[in-house]
């Protein structure tokens, strides 16, 4: 029985073999003339710059690829700032917001530097009240001696008098 499936693929093969070499005898008579040298080196050259002018395009897609994507964080960082931004706005207006800041205790970080502005407020107010005073205190006594002056000139008649004058008196 095996003999019945071997005899039919031999004569296949014998047939498939007689085929190539007829084939063969058909392409050896054949002759191809793809181009002169000149013509190859024309197309080396050109494949040469194609493959420079690839990579080149990959370089340049890759930095672009590379700053799009640096570009698309940067505008994603400025939407999320600008809806922060909203959020705040939103929630600085709300009243209620407001009256609960209000009524909250600092930190003791921030309690400590609210003090220390408080104090320095004071110390201010106490010396530029100080000084007021004692400026008051100069000003009355400068006034007392300019009608002291006055006085003891004897002016009868003030229009005549010239108070700007009263230094050089002096």
């Amino acid at each position: 029985m095996e003999e019945n499936y071997q005899q039919p693929i031999k004569e296949e093969l014998l047939c498939f073999e007689k085929e190539l070499e007829t084939m063969r005898n058909k392409v050896s008579n054949v002759k191809v003339n793809i181009g002169s040298s000149e013509d190859k080196s024309k197309l080396k050259s050109a494949a040469d710059e194609m493959s420079r002018f690839c990579s080149d395009l990959s370089e340049v897609t890759n930095s672009q690829d590379v700053e799009i994507k640096h570009l698309q964080t940067s505008i994603l960082e400025t939407f999320e700032w600008t809806e922060e931004a909203r959020a705040r706005e939103v929630r600085n207006k709300d009243p209620k917001y407001r009256r609960l800041l209000k009524n909250r205790s600092l930190d003791p970080l921030s309690q400590k530097l609210v003090s220390g502005v408080q104090s320095k407020y004071l110390y201010l107010d106490q010396q530029i009240n100080e000084v007021n005073r004692k400026l008051d205190m100069e000003w009355r006594d400068h006034l007392q001696q300019t009608k002291g002056l006055v006085s003891k000139l004897n002016v009868t008649n003030y229009s005549q008098f010239d108070l700007f004058s009263l230094p050089d008196i002096i």
